[in-house]
């Protein structure tokens, strides 16, 4: 199922990328001692997203890729998740992310791969443009994971009337009423995810991503990748089977972002879209479809793409 690949891009870099990961998917990619000496020369990041303290209820958020990493003989003290808080706004989560990026370069003397998933990435590129100098002395690269550049998922709960939503009317029944719950949800918990959910509406997110601040990240040197995902209704994760039926009136998403809001256009490299929900790449099942040779195999790809010369 996920080892389907769908390139939109058709630079040497995603070719690149793709040949890695469906080599690593079917067990076929060479990763050398040399390869692996070339990985512990850098400390890596893992920056989790949206909703990412409820993730020890299900699993563990980039858990295989850490012990991916581990398997590969990177020391466990190269080796961190940073967990930017899911209420706090993207301007507020980038204050955060550089003064604990930061950190973990001064403890640890090296240079940070830092891989990012949903709304940290946003919260990440944020941060570069507003200290691209700074930052680019203690990040080697960054290479962002089904990154939320804005979802209609989060205009659809912000508030107001479901029924004047684009395309709300047009869903089941069934999934109208898990939309309605989940609204409710959003209400309940309003106190806590506000700020959080509010920057990652459309609005929100096209006013801080000005053009300026595209332009500072065009210009700035540290290599940005993303990788985009989107997968068809059957395949979905039913904890988004709604949410996607939602996005499938805006175009192909993965459950929670439409694929077009993936990445920034003219920054970086587009890597492609993958045949990923929102969740695959991240944790495991209930919340995810992709099992764990799936997300051994995108570490591995993802770090010899990253280590390249």
């Amino acid at each position: 199922m996920v080892c389907v690949l769908s390139f939109s891009a058709v630079s040497g870099l995603a070719e690149s990328f793709r040949g890695l990961y469906e080599k690593a998917f079917q067990k076929e990619l060479q990763i050398l001692p040399l390869d692996e000496e070339r990985a512990q020369k850098y400390s890596w990041v893992f920056v989790t997203g949206f909703l990412n303290e409820a993730a020890g209820w299900v699993g563990t958020y980039f858990g295989d890729e850490v012990k991916r990493l581990r398997e590969h003989h990177v020391s466990e003290d190269q080796i961190f998740v940073v967990r930017p808080s899911s209420s706090a706004a993207i301007e507020d989560n980038s204050e955060f992310l550089f003064e604990a990026l930061q950190k973990i370069h001064e403890e640890t003397q090296l240079r940070l791969m830092v891989i990012t998933h949903s709304k940290a990435s946003p919260e990440v590129l944020y941060m570069i443009s507003q200290c691209p100098k700074e930052s680019n002395g203690f990040i080697e690269q960054v290479l962002t994971l089904h990154a939320a550049f804005g979802s209609q998922v989060a205009d659809l709960f912000e508030g107001g009337n479901l029924k004047e939503k684009d395309g709300y009317l047009e869903l089941p029944f069934s999934q109208r009423l898990k939309i309605q719950v989940f609204q409710f949800a959003r209400k309940f918990l309003n106190f806590w995810l506000a700020d959080g959910v509010k920057s990652l509406t459309l609005e929100a997110v096209d006013k801080i991503f000005s053009q300026e601040v595209i332009q500072t990240l065009k210009e700035q040197g540290i290599p940005i990748s993303f990788l985009r995902g989107a997968q068809g209704q059957k395949d979905i994760s039913s904890s988004m089977d709604a949410t996607h039926a939602y996005l499938s009136h805006f175009g192909p998403n993965d459950g929670m972002v439409v694929a077009d809001r993936q990445y920034l256009l003219d920054v970086g490299t587009d890597l492609g879209i993958f045949d990923f929900d929102h969740a695959d790449s991240i944790i495991e099942w209930p919340i995810s479809n992709a099992s764990k040779d799936t997300r051994y195999a995108l570490m591995d790809a993802m770090m010899m793409y990253m280590i390249r010369e």
